[in-house]
């Protein structure tokens, strides 16, 4: 009985850990459901940017501006807020206000203003930052109770201070009023170096850290040679400012291409394909992403686009074989969700369907839609679940699917 009882909580983490949700529109507004359906966050939302499995931005749009809300695992982390955008760091959240989202720019750090909240949602610093780094491997964890954050104040000046993940509280300041830091994690998280130069000073330091059962061994800060001065400052190099966004949630908005006729050498064969692009700035969480197809250019040794009998059909010139048989009214190129594989969408009398080529295998998607289907996510949240994103022939968004044809929206 001991064994069966251990064997069905294993099972049922299992089950939790596989558990997808995903934005759910009904009419005008989107909420959080599981991938059956089931509403776990009521629809009340403008817009819901997805991050990562379980993890969105929502947004609500009024005459005054915008609200943004934080979710993580089906809870609402921060609600109602005036900030851009959020990211999950070492099971903290920072959370980003841009000043003017138009002179946004990845060295701009002095249009950012950062606060850091726990996920309870409590504020743990009482001032904003420029930016904050966490100096932690989350998978080699240098310590247990506290970690050590390197913040850069709103008048650029650069601080390590050593937190309780207990108290929330600041247990050691080992610097402040850095005018410039370089970061060493080549030990970690054995050991972490870093050098500093405090305000009006000109001597360059190096602070050195050691870790040893989840705690700080050592520490010892001493001059060292300007000849062994900076490499790139934690500003460049490490700042949360401007996290890695997945490239299809946030593309920069751009101008949209007219959606013209691919060029052709005859009515048969075309030396363009149509490629879907996505539009979105994801600083500006009240806008709706957008889906232009643009004109891609082929590469004609590589391969066309044929006509055959009425029927486009993809075919490799190199391999003389055909990447997609003349089956199909239109063909639309897709970004790939892996290495070596390409991504497709097809139409046929009216009706778009998603295939994706890889290592000369073909695998075709059952779900069939009536909007223009855009492959957002692959495998996402759980192995085999793939999160697509609709869109209408105006290249409006409209809800998510999966792969199965599901959408999630009712009125």
């Amino acid at each position: 009985m001991h064994k069966f009882l251990i064997a069905f909580l294993i099972a049922l983490s299992g089950v939790s850990w596989a558990q997808v949700t995903v934005p759910y529109r009904i009419g005008d507004r989107f909420g959080i459901a599981d991938e059956n359906g089931k509403m776990l966050i009521p629809a009340t939302f403008d817009v819901i940017d997805v991050h990562a499995p379980g993890e969105f931005t929502a947004t609500k749009r009024s005459a005054n501006g915008f609200k943004t809300t934080y979710i993580t695992d089906n809870k609402i982390r921060l609600s109602d807020t005036d900030y851009n955008y959020f990211n999950l760091d070492s099971s903290f959240i920072t959370a980003v206000k841009l000043k003017n989202t138009g002179d946004f720019g990845a060295d701009d750090s002095r249009n950012s203003v950062t606060d850091v909240y726990t996920l309870s949602g409590k504020k743990v610093f009482e001032q904003s930052y420029r930016f904050v780094n966490f100096i932690e491997d989350e998978k080699k964890p240098a310590l247990k109770d506290e970690i050590l954050i390197i913040t850069n104040d709103l008048n650029g000046k650069y601080s390590l201070l050593l937190l309780s993940k207990k108290t929330m509280k600041v247990t050691r300041t080992f610097f402040e009023n850095a005018v410039d830091v370089d970061t060493d994690y080549d030990r970690f998280p054995s050991s972490f170096n870093v050098k500093y130069v405090l305000a009006r000073e000109t001597t360059l330091n190096q602070l050195t850290i050691t870790f040893e059962n989840g705690r700080i061994k050592t520490h010892n800060s001493e001059p060292v040679s300007p000849s062994s001065g900076f490499g790139r400052s934690v500003s460049e190099s490490y700042s949360s400012y401007s996290p890695p966004p997945p490239p299809h949630a946030y593309a920069q908005e751009g101008i949209k291409s007219p959606q013209n006729k691919p060029e052709q050498i005859n009515d048969n064969i075309a030396l363009e394909i149509k490629m879907v692009e996505l539009n979105k700035r994801y600083t500006e969480p009240f806008t709706d992403q957008t889906m232009t197809l643009v004109n891609h250019k082929l590469t004609k040794e590589y391969a066309n686009l044929v006509k055959v009998d009425g029927k486009w059909g993809y075919f490799g010139n190199q391999t003389k074989n055909w990447i997609l048989p003349p089956s199909y009214d239109e063909i639309i190129l897709d970004e790939g969700k892996c290495v070596f594989c390409s991504t497709y969408v097809v139409r046929v009398d009216g009706v778009y369907r998603i295939i994706e080529t890889e290592h000369n295998k073909q695998k075709t998607y059952p779900g069939k839609f009536v909007k223009i289907p855009h492959f957002a996510k692959k495998d996402f949240g759980r192995e085999g679940f793939q999160l697509i994103q609709l869109f209408d022939e105006d290249g409006k968004f409209f809800a998510y699917a999966n792969q199965d044809g599901k959408v999630y929206y009712s009125r």
